[in-house]
């Protein structure tokens, strides 16, 4: 799954970029522009998502908010690879996680796992 992740990521990143750089006069900018906000969106992206979902699903007191706020997050931020691969990722290294909540045997393909990045991707 991450090989298939990491397999898609750069056709998704090349014609993101280009799909972008219509909007800057110089391609230098563009790409640094591009990686920066890359950066910052698949690790900060990805991580307030992670956060907002732990908040919202305590067990005593489940605030629904939270966890429609970060399932907004999620889809919005979907379009940009960098969020994809960084969340396809996470996903993917916390399996056993996502197994022990299902209460059942997921694979990598499931939609809660790498489906939903990889058809974004």
């Amino acid at each position: 799954g991450i090989i298939t992740l990491l397999f898609l990521f750069g056709p998704a990143a090349a014609s993101f970029t280009y799909c972008f750089s219509f909007l800057f006069s110089s391609p230098s900018i563009c790409n640094l522009v591009i990686i920066i906000a890359g950066f910052l969106v698949g690790f900060g992206g990805s991580l307030s998502a992670f956060i907002l979902r732990l908040l919202g699903d305590n067990s005593g007191d489940p605030k629904q908010n939270l966890i429609d706020a970060a399932n907004i997050i999620e889809w919005v931020l979907r379009f940009i690879p960098a969020f994809s691969l960084a969340k396809g990722v996470y996903n993917a290294i916390n399996i056993e996680t996502f197994e022990y909540l299902a209460g059942e045997k997921i694979t990598v393909w499931d939609n809660s796992v790498l489906g939903l990045e990889v058809i974004f991707m």
